[in-house]
């Protein structure tokens, strides 16, 4: 069988709306063969390639996939996870980047992988690697307000933007507990100006 063939019946039997990786497709062939056929694949219309590296089976009814769909899958192709961050543009970590690009062209994730970027959509699409103890709060709520708040930086929180994390937190002692001892101690102290109690704890 040829490796055309071989990746037509592999894409053939995904769950509909699947979308898959250069990387995924591996253990099928030599590297150099699979670019070749993915390529050909595109050119034929079969496929659609929807980012460096990402595709899926094209089809009439596709609908549009959201640039974060994409990051997770290209994360998740290489053993990463993917987190929140602040969508303030006034953060540290969108300063940075947006130099060379206007703010309505740039997605940012975070990643506890190295960090990169690519194109999708006349985006980029960057994910930026971050701290264990920042991808240790995980993607629920609490967990990714509070690294929102740690991503904005050292000075004085707006009580606006503190205010949720505080509420969600107050009702349930428990979960401040389990991610004070990631915090960084100014925050802590942010926080409990704002209304959260203060207790140091030993990161784990």
């Amino acid at each position: 069988m040829s490796v055309k063939a071989m990746l037509r019946e592999y894409i053939g039997d995904l769950p509909e709306d699947q979308l898959f990786c250069t990387r995924d497709l591996l253990g099928l062939c030599s590297r150099q063969s699979l670019d070749v056929a993915l390529s050909d694949l595109v050119k034929e219309e079969f496929i659609e390639r929807l980012a460096q590296g990402v595709f899926r089976l094209r089809k009439a009814e596709n609908a549009p996939v959201s640039p974060l769909v994409v990051a997770e899958v290209k994360l998740k192709a290489f053993g990463k996870s993917m987190f929140d961050l602040p969508e303030e543009r006034r953060s540290p970590v969108s300063r940075k980047l947006v130099s060379a690009e206007t703010e309505s062209s740039l997605v940012i994730v975070g990643t506890d992988g190295k960090s990169s970027s690519f194109r999708y959509q006349g985006k980029k699409i960057v994910c930026l690697s971050l701290g264990p103890r920042k991808c240790r709060l995980g993607n629920g709520l609490f967990g990714s307000t509070l690294r929102r708040l740690w991503l904005l930086g050292s000075g004085e929180i707006p009580k606006e933007q503190a205010q949720p994390a505080i509420d969600n937190l107050l009702m349930n002692q428990q979960l401040w507990n389990k991610f004070v001892k990631f915090l960084p101690d100014w925050l802590c102290r942010q926080l409990s100006m704002a209304g959260l109690a203060y207790r140091p704890a030993q990161v784990v």
